[in-house]
């Protein structure tokens, strides 16, 4: 476990080891080292706004879902703002929420673009990560897809504008079904409590 100590003078206290450690001040409560929080930002697919070619949309008992269509490049957009406790530097995960129509046990190509912006900062275009994920042999049953995004100019209060889309065109899409998005969470370091 290592050796904790603690310090205390001019309002300062930190407990840990010289390496690892929480430090309480006047700015809060804040981490160092190994000492990383995880915070998770989930987004209902009904906040996601149309791409130019949308995925279509339906209900099944009580989740509502967007249905992207194998044979057609489709895609939402959304924005997030980085909060005050994300941790510079830090990477951002996404975690795509969703399900098969069918029981084919395909790969699903998912695309997610992003464009990270700063106060004064132009907008400009995105660059796109492509990753898969398994279809379970199972219509209806959840499945995450996940990637893990650099997020080395962010900030807090970063506008990190998005795209998200089924790469259809992709040789890794092999799933010959609807691939149905429920939802998506962004999770990312924070250094604060």
């Amino acid at each position: 476990m290592g050796t904790y100590y603690q310090v205390s003078d001019f309002g300062v206290a930190r407990f840990g080891t010289t390496v690892n450690n929480v430090t309480i001040d006047t700015n809060g409560i804040s981490f160092s080292g190994a000492l990383v929080r995880k915070n998770l930002v989930t987004v209902s697919c009904t906040e996601l706004a149309d791409g130019g070619t949308a995925p279509g949309s339906g209900i099944t008992g009580a989740t509502f879902y967007r249905e992207f269509d194998p044979s057609i490049n489709q895609s939402l957009f959304g924005h997030f703002i980085f909060p005050n406790d994300y941790e510079v530097a830090g990477s951002l995960r996404v975690k795509l929420h969703w399900a098969p129509d069918n029981t084919d046990t395909g790969d699903v190509a998912w695309a997610i673009g992003r464009d990270f912006t700063n106060e004064g900062d132009l907008i400009t275009g995105v660059s796109s990560t492509v990753f898969t994920s398994t279809a379970p042999g199972t219509a209806n049953a959840m499945t995450i897809a996940t990637a893990t995004l650099s997020a080395a100019s962010a900030n807090p209060g970063t506008n990190f504008a998005f795209f998200i889309s089924r790469a259809a065109s992709n040789a890794s899409d092999t799933f010959t079904g609807n691939a149905r998005l429920l939802s998506l969470s962004l999770e990312y370091d924070s250094d604060k409590v």
